[in-house]
């Protein structure tokens, strides 16, 4: 496990966030090649992508309410790899960010696609079976 030091785009503060070994690991069989890590951090969440190496790839921050929805989807990638030449830059914008385990409304924000928007391309990901499932998730 290591630290890494990462600049809150919301606040400005910079913070340490633990980089371990799982994060790497689904970073490296990500089909993004993204691991998303979330830090709450004075009232809000900082989200933090990196790749299989440990590299910071991008930051994004939302308020705590934001990040605590009632019900959402988990994208889950199938093991079919998409075929470039058939997918809108916004749906491989979307796909990258799905590793199966963030939520949509955390990826849609990341990607910077409107929540309604993402879930119709998801849907349509599914549809085209670059998607396993939707897993419906609810949080208390």
């Amino acid at each position: 496990m290591r630290r890494i030091s990462v600049r809150c785009p919301e606040c400005g503060e910079t913070i340490g966030v633990e980089l371990n070994d799982s994060a790497l690991k689904r970073a490296s069989t990500s089909p993004s090649g993204l691991a998303a890590i979330v830090v709450v951090h004075r009232g809000h969440a900082l989200i933090v992508y990196v790749d299989g190496e440990g590299n910071v790839r991008a930051t994004s921050a939302t308020s705590v309410h934001d990040a605590r929805i009632l019900a959402d989807v988990v994208p889950v990638p199938s093991p079919r790899h998409p075929e470039l030449r058939g997918l809108s830059k916004e749906e491989l914008k979307l796909f990258a960010f799905c590793y199966g385990k963030a939520q949509l409304r955390v990826i849609a924000k990341a990607a910077g696609i409107p929540y309604g928007r993402a879930r119709i391309l998801a849907e349509k990901l599914r549809n085209l079976g670059y998607l396993k499932e939707l897993r419906k998730v609810v949080e208390g």
